[in-house]
């Protein structure tokens, strides 16, 4: 399927080290809410932190992100029952280095 991870550029992680709110990432959500606006295909949105500091703090913090992305989605339109939160949290990595974790994943089914 189609991967958009939010703050794949390191210029732009989408999030603030221990927080949750967009910083800059709507221009890549809005690209993917222009390729899935018509269709009901479903999105599942996950929530990343990294390693960095205290494991309850992180976790908090990916608990936090995939909502922020989920509640921007359906401000744009798209169904609450598309979507499917998932938290990595700071245990459950994405990338190789703590700085590439500050991002949430959407994955949509192959078209």
């Amino acid at each position: 399927g189609r991967e958009t991870v939010i703050g794949q550029d390191a210029t732009d992680l989408g999030f603030d080290l221990n927080a949750s709110k967009l910083s800059g990432a709507q221009q890549e959500i809005d690209a993917l809410i222009g390729a899935v606006s018509g269709n009901n295909c479903p999105l599942v949105v996950t929530g990343y932190a990294s390693q960095l500091g205290p494991n309850a703090v992180n976790q908090a913090t990916s608990l936090a992100r995939a909502p922020a992305v989920q509640a921007y989605l359906e401000k744009a339109g798209i169904s609450a029952d598309r979507i499917t939160v998932i938290v990595g949290g700071p245990t459950n990595q994405f990338g190789a280095t703590s700085r590439s974790n500050q991002r949430v994943v959407i994955l949509t089914p192959a078209n």
